[in-house]
């Protein structure tokens, strides 16, 4: 077991994470990456599984349970049910997502999706687009029963990590007109986010978030 390292600033985004445990036995130096908080030169544990799908490890709680492991994978082609079926259920806040089947498999195909697995369990996801310098996180939803684990964190923490400074990243995400939108706005703020311009998306209003980072 590892200590999580992250600045005093990203604390906050990561509660629920402060620990690593590896999964298994511990993998080789060979397979091991070291990956920077998004704000700092603290480093935080990584490592990648045999089949090539990156992973975090994680301890994290389910309230009222025992403590469960979550992981953060690239989707897989076997992964678009439990995707569709998570889609379904946050529809009635993010609206109709009639192309959402075929921009997944495209992201997946991409290796620009990823998602959050607790208990051998999709727990949420994340489709990434754009080219450097500007990124953007394209979709991020978490299910319902698997909320306030630092699951949507863990979500953009790995985008960050993927999209390399000098660059951009930009979201758009629910105004302050909606009030079920505001836990993923003040999650993208944990994160140095900025609100921006509203815009019409798909015909409902959203607001544009923006991350802009320096080379270190």
């Amino acid at each position: 077991m590892s200590g999580l390292l992250v600045c005093a600033a990203h604390q906050p985004a990561l509660v629920g994470l402060s620990t690593i445990r590896w999964a298994g036995s511990r993998p080789s130096a060979a397979m091991s990456q070291r990956l920077s908080c998004a704000t700092c030169k603290e480093w935080l544990c990584r490592a990648i599984s045999p089949d090539k799908r990156f992973f975090v490890t994680r301890h994290a709680r389910r309230p009222g349970s025992s403590e469960s492991w979550m992981q953060i994978v690239n989707a897989r082609i076997d992964d678009v049910a439990s995707w569709l079926d998570m889609a379904r259920e946050v529809e009635p806040l993010f609206g109709p997502m009639p192309d959402f089947q075929s921009t997944l498999v495209r992201k997946i195909d991409q290796g620009a999706a990823i998602c959050a697995h607790c208990c051998d369990e999709l727990a949420g996801g994340a489709l990434l687009g754009g080219a450097s310098p500007d990124y953007w996180i394209r979709w991020l939803a978490v299910r319902r029963s698997a909320r306030y684990q630092g699951i949507g964190s863990a979500l953009v923490a790995e985008a960050l990590r993927r999209f390399r400074p000098p660059c951009r990243i930009s979201v758009h995400t629910f105004g302050e007109e909606n009030p079920e939108g505001r836990p993923a706005r003040r999650l993208y703020e944990r994160f140095g986010f900025q609100p921006g311009q509203l815009t019409e998306v798909q015909g409902a209003l959203r607001q544009c978030y923006t991350l802009c980072r320096e080379q270190h």
